[in-house]
């Protein structure tokens, strides 16, 4: 991370994720004719290595760029198909980037919305006496 957290910032860095559930829509003419999702699916990669660049703005807009150095499908899976084994993904080669943008709204409980000026510390605690 480069700057000040509360103000303007640019973080980047690797990230190593599990892909747990992987989801497959197939479309013919545009119509969808098959979706299917499996949980820790061997069509994916087990692992996947991604490096990230970003950039926060000073009222808590982040725009993060992330892209994936590992190829999103297993081109050595093999399924069965009429008595055929085949490779659905073989030759295909498909690493993602993506962009994605958000906004911080809150700063513990109060919107924030324009430059404010942080209250000054409350004055210390006086001992009560009985």
């Amino acid at each position: 991370k480069f700057g000040e957290m509360h103000r303007a910032m640019v973080f980047l860095g690797y990230e190593f994720e599990l892909p747990f559930n992987y989801k497959e829509k197939r479309y013919l003419n545009e119509v969808k004719e098959d979706k299917f999702n499996v949980w820790f699916s061997d069509r994916t990669e087990p692992f996947f290595h991604a490096l990230f660049l970003g950039f926060q703005f000073k009222y808590g807009t982040t725009l993060k760029f992330k892209y994936y150095l590992t190829n999103f499908h297993n081109t050595d899976y093999t399924e069965t198909v009429d008595g055929v084994q085949v490779k659905p993904y073989d030759g295909l080669n498909a690493n993602i980037l993506y962009v994605s943008l958000g906004f911080g709204l809150f700063r513990n409980d109060e919107l924030i919305y324009k430059d404010q000026q942080r209250p000054a510390p409350p004055a210390e605690p006086r001992a009560w006496r009985l």
